[in-house]
């Protein structure tokens, strides 16, 4: 008897404990589709039903803070280590934009990835709220017919979007773009603010823009903040070769490359790795020292000038932008770009004084 009692309590307790992951999850999906800007206090209140997660930061790489009359956007992704089961649905990734204009939010934009295609999403959601799914202007994107079911639209919103994910499994993204007055004293909080520091793969940077200020300075500093990032360039490789040069009454590396083992976001560039190398055949000691790029030289020659208010002549080389005068800043005279060899890009500064560090002291290595 005692034990029979003693099992049905073991399954009442797993029901109770096991189903809120469930319905908390389905919650926050439905939030969605309301597409109102409480679904990130909803989000947060049931944030246990999402697991550890990964997140992702995108700048658009054509960002240009010294141009203020132009928008900038701001991107994160944040992956979950498995699909979260939200009634029909699967949910994959949620995504998060925010766009800027003059230094003021302009609009935001949020969504989840679920792994089940348009057409099962579009079936599921016509049978459960009535309402008809319409592409009137974009290929591959639907929006719930405004002439169908407005009885139902503070479930589901006529500014969700629907559109066929970029996957060869043709999943699904869910798209919510609040109109202007939905979003007047709204303000998107971070990923991380949401789901705390992540659990899977390193954590973001936390000062990208510092970090490339000072490499297209060639200023010193930029050591001192790789050492500081440590954590978010995860686990590197590091090769030496090319031979060694004498430096300081000690043989060195001539060639050192930091591989890292995925790109770390910044400036919208896709940092790969880092190299150092020493060239001792001139009659001037030559250190070199930068990031190795997914991006080619034009693509970098672009991206930095926007960053720094900056453009690049073949003559004269870099120069303030007649339209961004107010920074007085450009990168420095001895900053390099050229495609890579072992990369689609390289960006780099060469300094015949300045003391190089041990890669090891700036990044984590495997046996640390």
């Amino acid at each position: 008897m005692h034990s029979y009692i003693a099992r049905a309590l073991i399954v009442v307790f797993s029901t109770i404990f096991a189903t809120p992951a469930l319905a908390d999850a389905e919650k926050v999906f439905d939030a969605l589709l309301a597409c109102k800007p409480d679904f990130f206090s909803i989000l947060r209140a049931e944030r246990t039903a999402f697991g550890p997660v990964r997140i992702e930061p995108f700048e658009n790489p054509n960002n240009s803070p010294h141009y203020p009359q132009y928008p900038q956007s701001y991107s994160e992704v944040v992956t979950f280590a498995g699909p979260i089961r939200a009634g029909d649905f699967s949910i994959v990734r949620l995504f998060q934009k925010k766009t800027v204009l003059g230094g003021e939010p302009e609009g935001y934009s949020w969504a989840f990835q679920v792994a089940e295609s348009p057409e099962e999403v579009m079936r599921v959601l016509e049978s459960r709220f009535g309402a008809k799914f319409v592409t009137p202007w974009v290929v591959e994107s639907w929006s719930v017919d405004v002439g169908q079911a407005p009885d139902r639209y503070e479930h589901i919103s006529p500014r969700l979007s629907i559109s066929a994910y970029n996957d060869p499994g043709r999943q699904t993204t869910l798209t919510c773009a609040p109109g202007s007055d939905n979003v007047r004293h709204f303000r998107l909080p971070t990923a991380a603010e949401t789901f705390g520091a992540p659990e899977l793969g390193p954590p973001p940077l936390a000062q990208p823009d510092k970090l490339m200020n000072a490499l297209v300075a060639c200023n010193r500093e930029v050591f001192d903040l790789l050492a500081a990032e440590k954590a978010a360039f995860g686990k590197v490789r590091i090769e030496s070769g090319g031979g060694s040069s004498e430096k300081a009454g000690r043989a060195t590396p001539a060639q050192t490359r930091v591989v890292f083992s995925s790109p770390v976001y910044a400036w919208g560039l896709g940092l790969t790795g880092y190299v150092q190398s020493v060239d001792a055949t001139g009659k001037r000691l030559k250190l070199t020292w930068g990031f190795e790029t997914l991006d080619g030289a034009n693509q970098l020659v672009h991206v930095v000038g926007l960053r720094t208010g900056s453009e690049y002549d073949e003559r004269e080389g870099w120069k303030v932008h007649w339209e961004a005068e107010a920074t007085g800043y450009t990168p420095s005279p001895s900053l390099a770009i050229a495609n890579g060899t072992s990369s689609e890009g390289v960006l780099t500064c060469s300094d015949a004084e300045m003391a190089l560090p041990e890669p090891a002291d700036l990044f984590l290595t495997a046996a640390q």
